[in-house]
């Protein structure tokens, strides 16, 4: 016997003849069980039969007789042979007890990335930062540097002839790289340059061959034409006749509308060059910028206090922009302006000297010469500087011991150029 489900022991009634609906009562809990058996269930012994005559054949089965009453159950047969055909589903059983706590899986992959969450609010704003240092460009120096001197304060800059900038931290000098100025203004159109001499004329190429033009016939006179006759009344359609001899022209009729414009012909033939025409009138020179020179030929003192150093006369140019004193000059036009100086000193023993660049009263130190005592001692340097109007510049000096300018040096002068 094949039990599908049995959970307790099974108090009821079993249908002895399909073995197939059990109701019973399971611990107090009505379910169905379903219960395949291969042999039937035993019924009670009927009564005997009498005797019947000897056949030597079978005789034919006999009708079913009534169902008797239910018998008594019968002990269980033995098992029958395993079924090749599923039996129908039961139904589902009642849920069983919760089972014990399964032991702690394993740690699962890690999950994809959520979404991108809510920005958080703004920060408050942090406090003030400390003020940066100002650099502020003195003037130029003719030399790689680093500069021969010391920085007049710390952010002080001067551009060597690299166009490295070096700046001055209040101990030393630093290479900042290259400093490029402003673009410069574009220049003015120079002059018109003298014309070349007129080139050979080049030989005539040969002009192709013109073809034949065809005689012109000669046209008949005019004919007269003939009244014209009243109209007829439409007749029949004739067959198409043979074609007429070719009629008398007619009047010529008024002058048709203008025709589309017809397709562009060929170019023709390079023409000869024409004669070479008359030279122009000059053109306009290009402006001159500002450029002129002052010298010194009258011996000067320069003392442990800082003093003037002046100058004598023009010596090139025009004095434009500028107004001067021959110790000092004043700008009347505003730009950028280059200033190149040459001294030469004549000191009485080793000493030291320290020449400045003054605009409106403040001071650039442009070079320093430490313990020398040589007669002629040359020094030279240059300035490129914003001027405006009313700025007022000068060269000044001042040495650890008195310290002659001679007189008739010819390297004592200034040159002033307008850059832009």
């Amino acid at each position: 016997m094949s039990v599908e489900i049995v959970t307790a022991v099974v108090r009821g009634i079993i249908d002895a003849d399909g073995g197939e609906v059990v109701a019973a009562e399971v611990d107090n809990i009505i379910a169905i069980v379903q219960i395949n058996t291969g042999i039937g269930v035993q019924g009670a012994d009927g009564p005997p039969g009498p005797p019947g005559p000897a056949s030597t054949l079978p005789g034919p089965a006999g009708p079913v007789g009534p169902k008797g009453p239910k018998g008594d159950t019968g002990i269980t047969g033995p098992e029958g042979p395993a079924s090749t055909v599923p039996g129908p589903a039961g139904p589902a059983g009642i849920d069983g007890a919760t089972g014990p706590q399964g032991a702690q899986g394993s740690t699962g992959p890690e999950g994809p990335i959520g979404p991108q969450g809510i920005p958080g609010a703004t920060g408050p704003q942090g406090p003030k930062g400390d003020a940066g240092s100002g650099v502020t460009i003195e003037g130029t120096i003719d030399y790689v540097g680093p500069p021969a001197f010391a920085g007049s304060s710390a952010g002080a800059m001067w551009i060597d002839v690299n166009g490295d900038g070096w700046v001055w931290d209040g101990a030393a000098w630093t290479n900042v790289g290259p400093i490029r100025g402003p673009q410069g203004d574009t220049g003015a159109t120079g002059p018109q340059g003298v014309q070349g001499p007129k080139g050979d004329t080049g030989a005539q190429g040969i002009q192709g061959v013109k073809g034949d033009t065809g005689a012109t016939g000669a046209q008949g006179p005019q004919g007269i034409e003939g009244p014209m006759g009243p109209e007829g009344e439409d007749g029949l359609v004739g067959a198409t006749g043979a074609q007429g001899p070719q009629g008398i022209q007619g009047v010529k009729g008024d002058t048709g509308n203008t025709g589309p414009q017809g397709v562009e012909g060929p170019i023709g033939p390079q023409g000869i060059q024409g004669v070479k025409g008359d030279t122009g009138a000059p053109g306009t020179p290009a402006p001159v910028p500002y450029c002129f020179g002052y010298y010194r030929n009258t011996a000067l003192t320069i003392g442990t206090a800082m003093t003037d150093i002046g100058w004598t006369a023009l010596e090139f140019g025009v004095l434009e922009g500028f107004t001067t004193n021959l110790t000092s000059f004043t700008c009347t036009v505003a730009g950028l302006y280059q200033f190149d100086i040459s001294i030469t000193l004549n000191p009485a023993a080793a000493t030291w000297v320290n020449l400045y660049w003054n605009k409106n009263g403040t001071s650039f130190k442009s070079s320093t010469t430490s313990s020398f005592a040589a007669a002629n001692t040359t020094v030279s340097f240059s300035f490129i500087m914003n001027v405006a109007v009313a700025d007022v510049l000068k060269l000044t000096g001042q040495g650890g011991t008195a310290v002659g300018i001679a007189a008739s040096q010819p390297h004592n002068w200034i040159n002033i150029t307008k850059v832009k």
